[in-house]
Order: structure tokens, then C-alpha cells, then sequence
């Protein structure tokens, strides 16, 4: 018996090795990619590279040994836990068909797509969850931690509201906001302080297809919350009073989920502490995951839209229908429907699956469709049309904008989507599409499909996404999917609460999704089923294993995903740098008459909105007869130049200069601001500045290389490097003609070598005047010998930086033989 449990336990021990070894190797190759395809076809592989792969296993072994021997302890007698404990840790064998993707690409899915993170990230969490959840339990016995739960939220929610609050706002004072729509929204609130409730200028369309002035209401968006919103304009007239207001909006959703899971009995006073403790537990770890749900992030740093405040009305409208609140459900439907009409299609699926559920509730659901169905008769067939008329009949078609493939207006839409089925399913099935619809239910690890009818209130909108012509309307990458994020999780939340329950509880659900779907009841009895044979737990027991497993996924997936916090390629340079860049702007932005029409570039109008004309350049023609004032562009490479692309935008500029109508006020860095009537005298001048300008791209200080002098040959370093832009203008580190680090080896004589130059991107945008830290990738010629090393920056699809007269870095490296 003693030989054969010492056996079973070094069994155990070996599971969980072997599982820490293929996590590391895993994380290994995709930090590293390719390593472990040219390993297996005997190619050779860099030393730096197993080093790397040493530091991985050393770590994942340490980490899993470790969590596996405290999960053990915590079962009062560790000898006798250790084999249970390694259980879990079967699941990192499913990590396995990772390393099949450079030959695997089912729908086209290549090595590098986020389709693998996300497998990648599952099994990872999937592992970790069942160690952790056992710690988390045993923190939250103190009974003072169980009776603040909602005091942790709030610590979080506070977190979220003020990482974000800051980080949007200086993104704005960053000059990285657009005129859509932070500068349209800007400008509807300003207006309606003034008395012209939520007018705004036209962007796009020439004043001979309408009026001068358009308005909020135009596009059947009705976004009534607007006008008392606007009131803070009357305390605070900034935009980034919308980029606070959202962000608590976005945040206060946390707490809207934890009362929806961790509150979610109106008896629970009269419930057991522990039992109400385990609930208040799941609440809180699902507000964290919700928190740092990186589609969440993207809505919250795409300027400001109205239909993100909506998130937490619905999450409580949800809840209140739980509870049998119908006051209070009426209360936060009408507060959604004011956000934005999207709410409308919202409540037509929320009303139908409250009908269809119980039959005491059907007369709720009913109303509830009557109401959205009111409130789109009410948009389209007395808003629009009144707004219209004093507007213009030219004001805007949202519908042939935006889904012109369906048709031309709202009932050719409606027709297409009736009697064409196949061509709309065609419509559904491009391959970003489905990207999206993976982003949205990945980060919580699937758990969404445990409660299929909790995501059905979101499906129109999804639908309407979908079908958008925009590829930007159809990703998570903007605003368009925040009607959609309430029902993941709210999904979510129900799903958990039922695990909570036991196998039982759709008996005594209340819940909207108490209507069972044969799918989602056998997934959530096979989850019920394989967590409490991992973890030997059940009811709350499983549930605040996969509510860990949730929080724990959504934190790795928006580290390996987000460029926002807690993303791994977050860096606060890329939103705000204080620099000469930004100086010059607001000095020339500072010569502009309050009042006066301007027509603007998109990363500056949001600067300049406040006033009755403020036009997108290069669309500044206010009416027939007439066009604005001034005329200010950002001429640097980084700016934000929609709706022209980059070559358009400087062949604009110079065709503006050419205009006899207008002369140049001010010429300083990036900034430039033509006036109507202004003197043209200094035109030469200007355009030898603006050329000077141009050429002072290719400026650069190397302030450290830290080279060693001797170095193996034919292998694999990082060296770390310090640059300075002494530059004129911004250095992108992504997108268009990005900036990178390089090299070239020289012999001696002087001689170029032809040896392989690794390039290495900057970690973040760089102004004028600021600094980047590289770890630069150097790999060293495959002959011994003595050579110089020579640093040099390059300019993607442009120039290298000593071509245009910049210095480089040089040093002298003695190549020893490798191996």
C-alpha cells in the first residue's frame, strides 16, 4: 500500500512537470514564433533562444509544482491531496494542437492568429483556475471580507474609472482623438447649452445637398440623453468631460453585474452567511473580468458615443426582471431607449424571450415589445422626418451609408432581409465577421453559451453589425459592439448562478433564460460534470472555479491582445507625450477667434468644435457662397488624416496653399493655419520652413548601445539601445511607414558584409524630443573575425536614416567562434 501510494504520488508529481513543460513551451513559441517548427524539421535554433526557453521552463515548473503542492495542503491532509490535486493539470495536454498551426489552418486560420492565443490562453487559465480558485476560497473565509464585497467592487470599479478616466483624456490632450465623434459630440453638447439643442456641421456632405447645420437626431439615433448630459457643459465646457462620463458609465456596469450575481436572492438576508458569501464571491470575480474585458477597453478609448452608456441600464434592467421589479425595469429600459434607438432592437428580442418564458411575465414581455416597437415609429416616422424639415431633406441616409449591399432605405433593407435569406447569410459568414463574434465570447472562455437565451436581447444588434458594409462597424475595435457586451455578460452571470445552484436550479430560476435550450443545458451539465470531478467541488464549489477560470481568462487575453492596460504592448507613450509636437499645435490653435468658422483636421477638430461651423478638412465649404475662415492641419507623418489617405492629404495641402483666397497666418512644427483674405507674402518663406520641416525627420540620438565587445558567431543577441528623436516630427512605431532599429556589419577595411539585418520595432510612438528603450535584435556574421557594428534607424518603405545625412552608432565587436 506504502510502494503504491508513493507511486501513485510520483505519478502525480510527473503529471504536473510534464504539464508545467508543455505551458512553457507553448508560451515559449508563441513569444518566440517558429522555434518550435524548425526545431522539429532539425533546423537549428539560436542559443538566446533556449535560454529563453530554459528561464520558461524554469518558471512554469516552479509556478505549477508550487500551486499544486499548496492545493494539496489545503486539504488538511497534503499526502492524501496530492493526487487529486494533479487532476486539473491534465488539462494542459489540451494545449497540444497549438504547435499544429504552421500546418493546421482550418477556415483559413493562419499561425498567427489570435484564434490560437485564445486556445493558448484557455488551457493556461484552465489550469491555473482550479489551484487558485482553492486559494481564493481561503481568503474570502474571514467573514469582514465577505460582508464588504461591495466595498471590493467599488475599489475596482474606482481602479477601472480612473486608469481609463486618465488614460482617454490624455489620449484627447494627446491630439489623438477624431472628429468622429469625439469632435460631432463636442460640439451637439456645446450647441445645446447655446440653445441649438444637438446641432452639429456636416461633415461629409456639401452644403447644396442640405442645410448648413445638421443635428444629432438626423440618422434616427436618437440620443436623447444628450441634452441632459450637455448640462455639464454649462460647468465644465471640455470634451473630456464625455471621455469621464463614459468611462464611469462603463464602469459602474461592474457593479450592475456583481448585484446581478452576488445579490441576485431578495431573500438572502435570510440566507446562510457562507452560502451568501460563495454568491457575493462570484459577483466580485465576475465584476474583475468584466473590468478588464479588453472589447470594453476599445469602447471606452473610441472616443464617446452615447450607446455606451447603456451597458450598465441594461445589466440592471436584466436584474430587475430577475427580481420581479418591474418598476424598476421600466425605469432602466427607459434609460437605455434614451442612450441610443439601438436599445429599441434590444428591447424587441429582450421583450420576446420575457414572453416566451413564464406565463405571470408575458404580459411584460408583450408591452415591452410594444414599447420598442413605439419607440422606432416614434424615431423614424415622427423625429426624423420633423428634424428633416427644418434641416433639410439631404440631411444624411444612415441606412444606404452604411448597408447599401441590402438597399437603398429602410424598407428595400427590410425587403432584402426577407426575401433574400441566402445572400445574407453570405453576409454573415466573411471570416472577420466571425473574428468578431469569436472576440465578444472568447474572453470569458466561451461561458456566454451556457445561457443562450441571456445573449438573444443581443442579437439584432449584432445582426445590424454584421450586415454594416464597415469593417470597423463589425469588429470590437469600436463603439458599435457596447449594446452587445451587457448580454455576454449578463450570459455569463446567469450561467455562473446556475452552476452556483446545482443541476437543479432551472426548476427555481426566475431568471429570463429559465426557457432551457437543449444545448445549453447539456453544456452546462458536462461543465458541471468535469469540474466536479477536477476539482472534486460542487455547486458554489464549481462555480467559483470557472468564475476564476473567467476572470483569469479575460485578464490573459487582454494582456496577449490589448493595447491597453493590462495589454503587454501597453505603453502610456503611445497616448501622451508631452513635447514640442504638442506646443506647437496649441500655440496655433491659441490664434483662432472664438466664434470664427474653421475647418480642421480630424485630429484637431475635437480642439476647435466649440463654435456653430467647424468643418473636417478638406471639406470647408460652409454653404454655396461661402467657406470657413481658417483652415488648420497637422502636417506631421503620425496624425490622424481621415477621411484621406496619406499621399491625398499632403497633395491637398499643397492645393491649398496654391489658393490665392488664402494666405498663412502661422507656420510652427507640424501646425499649420491658413486664414481667408490673410496676406500671401510669406508664402516663400513658409514653404522653405515646411520643407526644412520635412527633411528634419531624420534626426537622431543614440544615448546608449550596450554592445559587448566580444560575441559568438553566427547567433542570437539583445542589446539594449537608448534613442533620442531630435527630430522634427513623431516616429510611428506601427501602422504607415513605421520607424524601426537596424544594423550593418562592417569589416575593418570598411567593407560591407552581407549578413541577415534584423529589424526591431519601437516600443512606442516617439515626439520630438523624447527618448525609446529597445532591446534590439542583432545577429552576428558567421565568420570569426574583428568587425565594426554599425546602428542606423530605417523608415519602412522610405529611407534609411544615415541616407538622409543622420548619424549612426558604431562599434567594434571581436566574433568568436560559435558553439
Amino acid at each position: 500500500m506504502i510502494n503504491r501510494k508513493r507511486l501513485q504520488i510520483a505519478a502525480s508529481a510527473l503529471l504536473v512537470s510534464l504539464a508545467g513543460t508543455l505551458l512553457a513551451l507553448a508560451w515559449w513559441d508563441w513569444a518566440y514564433p517558429g522555434q518550435v517548427a524548425r526545431w522539429a524539421q532539425g533546423e537549428s535554433v539560436y542559443c538566446f533562444f533556449w535560454r529563453q526557453l530554459g528561464w520558461a521552463l524554469a518558471i512554469s515548473e516552479a509556478v505549477c509544482l508550487s500551486l499544486w503542492a499548496f492545493s494539496a495542503s489545503i486539504s488538511g491532509d497534503w499526502k492524501r491531496g496530492l493526487v487529486p490535486a494533479a487532476r486539473p493539470f491534465l488539462l494542459a495536454y489540451l494545449v497540444s494542437p497549438v504547435f499544429l498551426r504552421y500546418t493546421f489552418h482550418p477556415v483559413g486560420v493562419q499561425s498567427g492568429s489570435s484564434v490560437w492565443a485564445y486556445g493558448l490562453t484557455a488551457v493556461t487559465a484552465g489550469v491555473l483556475s482550479f489551484p487558485l480558485a482553492k486559494i481564493v476560497e481561503l481568503v474570502w473565509r474571514p467573514a469582514f471580507l465577505r460582508r464588504r464585497a461591495d466595498t471590493i467592487v467599488y475599489v475596482l470599479v474606482a481602479l477601472y474609472a480612473l486608469t481609463f478616466g486618465l488614460l482617454s483624456s490624455a489620449q484627447h490632450m494627446s491630439f489623438r482623438t477624431h472628429a468622429l465623434d469625439l469632435g460631432t459630440m463636442d460640439q451637439a453638447a456645446w450647441n445645446t447649452v447655446q440653445g441649438r439643442v444637438l446641432e452639429k456641421t456636416p461633415l461629409y456632405r456639401h452644403p447644396a445637398e442640405g442645410s448648413r447645420y445638421e443635428n444629432r437626431l438626423l440618422d434616427a439615433k436618437l440620443e436623447l440623453i444628450f441634452i441632459p448630459l450637455s448640462a455639464l457643459y454649462a460647468l465644465w465646457p471640455d470634451p473630456r468631460a464625455l471621455l469621464i462620463v463614459q468611462t464611469l458609465f462603463l464602469a459602474a456596469g461592474g457593479i450592475s453585474l456583481f448585484r446581478l450575481v452576488g445579490q441576485r436572492d431578495p431573500d438572502a438576508r435570510d440566507a446562510p452567511e457562507s452560502e451568501r458569501g460563495r454568491y457575493a464571491l462570484l459577483g466580485v470575480l465576475l465584476a474583475a473580468a468584466y473590468l478588464v474585458y479588453f472589447p470594453l477597453h476599445y469602447v471606452n478609448m473610441a472616443d464617446f458615443h452615447p450607446s455606451a452608456l447603456m451597458i450598465p441600464f441594461l445589466i440592471a434592467a436584466w436584474r430587475a426582471v430577475v427580481l420581479g421589479r418591474w418598476n424598476r425595469y421600466y425605469l432602466w429600459l427607459a434609460l437605455a431607449l434614451c442612450c441610443r434607438i439601438d436599445a429599441a432592437f434590444v428591447a424587441l428580442a429582450l421583450g420576446a424571450a420575457i414572453a416566451g418564458w413564464q406565463k405571470g411575465k408575458r404580459r411584460h414581455g408583450l408591452f415591452t415589445v410594444c414599447l420598442a416597437v413605439a419607440w422606432l415609429a416614434l424615431d423614424f416616422g415622427v423625429v426624423v422626418p420633423a428634424v428633416r424639415q427644418v434641416y433639410g431633406p439631404g440631411a444624411g441616409n444612415l441606412v444606404s451609408r452604411r448597408f447599401g449591399a441590402l438597399g437603398s432605405d429602410l424598407a428595400e433593407a427590410v425587403r432584402t432581409l426577407i426575401t433574400r435569406p441566402g445572400f445574407v447569410l453570405t453576409q454573415f459568414a466573411d471570416r472577420d465577421k466571425l473574428q468578431a463574434i469569436v472576440d465578444l465570447v472568447a474572453p470569458p472562455g466561451l461561458t456566454p453559451l451556457l445561457s443562450p437565451v441571456a445573449l438573444l436581447p443581443a442579437l439584432p444588434v449584432l445582426a445590424i453589425n454584421l450586415l454594416a458594409e464597415s469593417s470597423w462597424q463589425s469588429s470590437v475595435h469600436a463603439h458599435y459592439m457596447a449594446p452587445v457586451i451587457p448580454f455576454v455578460w449578463i450570459a455569463v452571470g446567469e450561467g455562473v448562478a446556475r452552476l452556483a445552484a446545482g443541476p437543479t436550479a432551472a426548476q427555481r430560476d426566475r431568471a429570463p433564460d429559465r426557457a432551457q435550450t437543449p444545448t445549453g443545458d447539456r453544456l452546462r451539465k458536462a461543465i458541471y460534470a468535469l469540474l466536479s470531478c477536477l476539482a472534486r467541488g460542487k455547486g458554489p464549489r464549481a462555480a467559483i472555479t470557472l468564475s476564476t477560470f473567467i476572470l483569469l481568462h479575460s485578464a490573459l487575453t487582454s494582456y496577449v491582445l490589448s493595447p491597453f492596460p493590462p495589454g503587454k504592448t501597453f505603453r502610456l507613450a503611445d497616448f501622451y507625450q508631452p513635447s514640442t509636437y504638442e506646443q506647437d499645435l496649441r500655440a496655433v490653435l491659441a490664434l483662432i477667434p472664438e466664434g470664427a468658422s474653421v475647418c480642421a483636421q480630424s485630429d484637431l477638430h475635437p480642439h476647435l468644435s466649440q463654435r456653430q461651423d467647424a468643418c473636417l478638412f478638406p471639406r470647408c465649404r460652409l454653404s454655396d457662397e461661402e467657406e470657413a475662415e481658417y483652415v488648420l492641419v497637422d502636417l506631421d507623418p503620425t496624425s490622424i488624416k481621415s477621411p484621406l489617405d496619406y499621399h491625398t492629404f499632403y497633395q491637398l495641402v499643397d492645393a491649398w496653399l496654391d489658393r490665392e483666397e488664402y494666405g498663412v497666418i502661422a507656420q510652427r512644427g507640424s501646425a499649420l493655419l491658413l486664414g481667408r483674405g490673410a496676406s500671401r507674402e510669406s508664402l516663400p518663406d513658409v514653404l522653405s520652413d515646411i520643407e526644412e520641416y520635412g527633411q528634419g525627420f531624420y534626426r537622431v540620438e543614440y544615448l546608449k548601445a550596450a554592445v559587448p565587445t566580444h560575441l559568438r558567431a553566427e547567433q542570437v543577441f539583445r542589446i539594449p539601445l537608448e534613442v533620442r528623436n531630435t527630430g522634427s516630427q513623431c516616429w510611428a512605431s506601427r501602422d504607415r511607414l513605421p520607424v524601426r532599429l537596424t544594423y550593418r556589419w562592417w569589416t575593418t577595411e570598411g567593407t560591407p558584409l552581407y549578413v541577415e539585418a534584423l529589424r526591431t520595432d519601437l516600443p512606442h510612438r516617439v515626439e520630438p524630443g523624447h527618448k525609446a528603450q529597445l532591446h534590439a535584435w542583432l545577429l552576428t556574421p558567421s565568420q570569426p573575425g574583428e568587425y565594426v557594428l554599425e546602428w542606423d534607424l530605417v523608415r519602412e518603405g522610405d529611407a534609411w536614416f544615415s541616407q538622409m545625412g543622420a548619424s549612426t552608432s558604431r562599434h567594434t565587436v571581436a566574433v568568436q567562434p560559435g558553439r
